[in-house]
């Protein structure tokens, strides 16, 4: 019972509203896919049932073991790809592979966007999926709708605050609470 209760007072004092709006975020400036802030972003995915970007299969379906056959059915894709960053003088490592650039995205849809900015794939797969799934994809994917017309730091800044929110989502789902 003890251990409960200082876990539970943990949980109370950490999982704040401005964990969520502020610290949160922040963590997520890493470039490590190995973070516990990535790791949580994709847990809350996985909790939230939200599909792969611009695809009809869930994040928890193409994470299973054994799942992608012999060729992986999924790759973790650079929202921004990065030889288009490289192009517009954004090269150092650290910022083309934020953890906040990537998305977990299906096979030939990595193939089919492939270098190209933001800017121009983006109405394709607006055309080809329509406006209304278009926008359920970003939203499950913590995609900021307007991307097309932000810059990569602004991207990059919108895109943390709602994978911040996304994993508060989970948190209280996970939790059984309506709201902190």
């Amino acid at each position: 019972m003890v251990c409960i209760r200082r876990l539970s007072g943990f949980i109370a004092t950490r999982f704040t509203e401005s964990y969520f709006e502020i610290t949160l975020p922040d963590e997520l400036k890493t470039s490590s896919t190995q973070a516990p802030t990535w790791c949580a972003f994709v847990a809350s995915q996985i909790v939230l049932g939200a599909q792969v970007w611009l695809g009809t299969s869930t994040v928890a379906t193409l994470l299973a073991v054994g799942s992608s056959g012999s060729k992986r059915a999924f790759d973790k894709h650079h929202i921004f790809p990065k030889n288009y960053l490289n192009s517009i003088g954004i090269d150092k490592k650290v910022n083309c592979n934020q953890v906040a650039n990537f998305v977990f995205i299906d096979y030939q849809s990595n193939i089919d966007i492939s270098d190209r900015a933001p800017s121009e794939y983006l109405l394709e797969y607006r055309n080809r999926l329509g406006e209304e799934a278009f926008a359920e994809s970003c939203e499950m994917n913590a995609i900021p709708s307007a991307i097309e017309n932000m810059t990569y730091e602004d991207f990059l800044k919108a895109r943390r605050v709602l994978m911040a929110q996304m994993i508060k989502a989970a948190y209280l789902k996970l939790a059984g609470k309506a709201e902190l």
